[in-house]
């Protein structure tokens, strides 16, 4: 068994106390890969060099997942300057100075995050610059996108369409897929695939099972858990780790009525291409 999960947040403090345990557990799981994604304004620096110390001593005893980052603002996090600002730049230029670490193989999460009454017009104006200012990054740094959409399908794809040519050469995830089937279609005809997660296995979950079952083929997803959020059942509401993503494949074998596990540790490798083979 081997098992990618293409979005983590192992740096989070609720792992704190037993952060190298949960890694071990995980590898003896079956988890091979983990990406740990970029979220909060500056924790880029830590993430790289937290990936780089870690995975220095994992060559030396092969006991923990291989483990990956990128780099990018989550749209909740994006600052008041401009992309195109001197602050703007400095930091765009950081992200793509890191790009050339063999570890760092992706620019996210980056997007819309329109949840919640305080996203006024002139908030969601400065997360669609930034988002396409990243997007424009990444094609620079010929490196994929994590896109993080949430309650803005819309505009996520308006904004993704302006990009065709370049997302067929970069590829990137629809990070926590949540929209319906017929969005699902439109994602469909850009070159990315849909991260699927500890969603799938809720009870509530019938829009996005349905949207997998008749819409999305498993050729196009990734696994990841987004933890220490998300938990599969029977674990919800509970701190999540990757050895969950069992579940997670479980119901995905059932919704398309096959193995699909090697399939998907396989998508994530079309989509990561830095990671070696």
């Amino acid at each position: 068994m081997k098992i990618f999960d293409t979005h983590t947040h192992y740096l989070d403090p609720v792992y704190d106390g037993d952060r190298i345990d949960v890694l071990k557990k995980i590898y003896d799981s079956g988890v091979t890969s983990i990406v740990l994604i970029s979220a909060e304004m500056g924790d880029h620096e830590e993430i790289s060099s937290f990936v780089r110390e870690y995975n220095n001593k994992n060559l030396i005893k092969k006991e923990f997942p291989d483990m990956y980052y990128t780099v990018g603002i989550h749209p909740d996090e994006i600052p008041l300057f401009t992309p195109d600002s001197k602050e703007g730049s400095v930091l765009l230029n950081s992200f793509a100075e890191m790009t050339s670490d063999k570890y760092c193989i992706g620019i996210g999460e980056i997007g819309l995050d329109y949840y919640g009454p305080q996203k006024d017009d002139t908030f969601k104006e400065r997360q669609k610059v930034w988002f396409s200012a990243q997007i424009e990054l990444a094609g620079k740094c010929n490196l994929p996108i994590v896109i993080h959409s949430r309650n803005a399908a819309f505009d996520t794809h308006q904004i993704l369409q302006n990009y065709t040519s370049l997302l067929d050469k970069i590829g990137g995830i629809l990070h926590c897929y949540s929209y319906d089937g017929e969005m699902a279609k439109l994602f469909l005809k850009l070159n990315l695939y849909f991260g699927i997660g500890g969603v799938v296995t809720f009870s509530n979950g019938k829009k996005l099972k349905s949207a997998l079952a008749e819409v999305i083929p498993y050729e196009k997803i990734v696994t990841e858990t987004d933890c220490p959020y998300l938990s599969p059942t029977p674990f919800r509401g509970k701190r999540n780790d990757s050895s969950n993503l069992k579940f997670v494949i479980e119901t995905l074998n059932e919704i398309y009525g096959q193995n699909i596990e090697d399939k998907l540790y396989q998508n994530a490798l079309k989509v990561y291409e830095k990671v070696p083979r």
